[in-house]
Formats: structure tokens, C-alpha cells, sequence
């Protein structure tokens, strides 16, 4: 779940433009799980959205296009609706 959005002045190149949110994982029954995560946001999230994360480095070095990128954690999709069954 997005807790709000991170503003950072200096930081990495590759992280210029690109818009920093702040996330807490969250287990199967909606709970806080671990410590909230810096990402990087290519899904136009905001505060309170239910995203889905990609912790693959690899695919990280993908959208942004540079193979050293220095991070891993990135939003990949907004979530629209949970169904249980």
C-alpha cells in the first residue's frame, strides 16, 4: 500500500524524473508486514493505492534502461480489486 511519495534532491542519475513513493508490504490478510520500502513508481500511484511490486533487479535495469541501476523495488501495477474465493 502507497503511504505517500518521497522527495529526493540528490540522489542516483538514473533516478532524475522519476517519481520516488514510499510503500508498506502488506501479507494475503491486508497486514503491515516488514518495514515500509522506497520504490520507484512507473504506474502513476497515489497515497492509499494497493499496488503490486517487483522486487526483479533485472527488470528494474529494463525500465530504466541502464544496466547498474542502483535499485530493485519498483511498482509495476495498480490493483483495482481483491476477490476472494
Amino acid at each position: 500500500m502507497v503511504l505517500g511519495s518521497v522527495t529526493s534532491t540528490i540522489k542516483h542519475p538514473c533516478l532524475n524524473g522519476k517519481k520516488l513513493m514510499i510503500v508498506q508490504v502488506l501479507d494475503a490478510k491486508g497486514q503491515p508486514q516488514g518495514r515500509p520500502q522506497v520504490v520507484v513508481d512507473f504506474t502513476a500511484s497515489g497515497k492509499g493505492d494497493r499496488v503490486i511490486l517487483n522486487w526483479d533487479g533485472i527488470g528494474s535495469q529494463e525500465m530504466h534502461n541502464d544496466p547498474i541501476v542502483p535499485q530493485r523495488a519498483w511498482l509495476c501495477g495498480i490493483i483495482d480489486d481483491i476477490v476472494e474465493r
